[in-house]
């Protein structure tokens, strides 16, 4: 049985194209008014070298919007999220796992402070923690990789940056379907104190890995 781009086998959900790394039950099927697309949420903050925080928020500033800290912009490069905290209705979105990446260029220092002690958090409708892991758990997926000879310039990664490397969410045997009337966001937090950053910002972009539903 075949619809909108996602086979059914066996009761579960077989995304189209190898995108994804496994066979993911989807959550509570979306309204036949809604076109599954193969598109994560995505956020990015910065992490200062002055004044740095002890968390950072993400999916709180939506487009054109500034981030927390820096005062960057947000265009299409930054985020996708349209409202604070929430998708716009009657959008859906059915998560299947999150990835956190620093930028290429972030020095192994700052690379090292930001990984060591941080803890991820993902809270939905409202406050309610859904997930609490250290940071270093979470992978960056699909990423540049290697290192440059003969200059100071170097690639520092969370995992081996392939596609497939995500961290894997579900609850029980489905995915989470986040409906347009529910919050939802992630925090970075270093309950032991702020890390150091020094030389540059750090950019941090987050991704939740899913299948977004949208008005046809």
């Amino acid at each position: 049985m075949q619809n909108d781009g996602m086979v059914q086998t066996g009761g579960q959900a077989a995304l189209p194209g190898g995108i994804y790394p496994v066979v993911m039950p989807p959550a509570v099927p979306a309204p036949q008014y809604l076109r599954p697309l193969r598109q994560p949420l995505y956020d990015t903050e910065i992490m200062p070298t002055a004044s740095t925080p002890s968390e950072l928020a993400f999916f709180q500033r939506p487009l054109s919007q500034t981030t927390t800290y820096g005062s960057v912009t947000k265009t299409a490069a930054e985020t996708n999220l349209t409202q604070a905290a929430q998708l716009p209705t009657p959008n859906q979105f059915s998560l299947f796992g999150f990835l956190v990446q620093c930028n290429a260029g972030v020095s192994l220092a700052n690379f090292v402070n930001i990984y060591e002690t941080c803890v991820f958090e993902f809270t939905f409708t409202g406050s309610r923690l859904y997930l609490q892991i250290p940071l270093a758990q979470i992978p960056q997926g699909l990423g540049p990789t290697g290192f440059i000879y003969g200059t100071t310039g170097t690639v520092v990664t969370n995992g081996i940056p392939h596609v497939k490397n995500i961290y894997q969410f579900n609850l029980g045997k489905y995915a989470l379907m986040i409906r347009s009337s529910e919050t939802f966001g992630t925090k970075l937090r270093w309950p032991n104190g702020a890390p150091t950053i020094a030389s540059a910002n750090v950019r941090i972009q987050h991704y939740l890995v899913g299948i977004y539903y949208t008005a046809i």
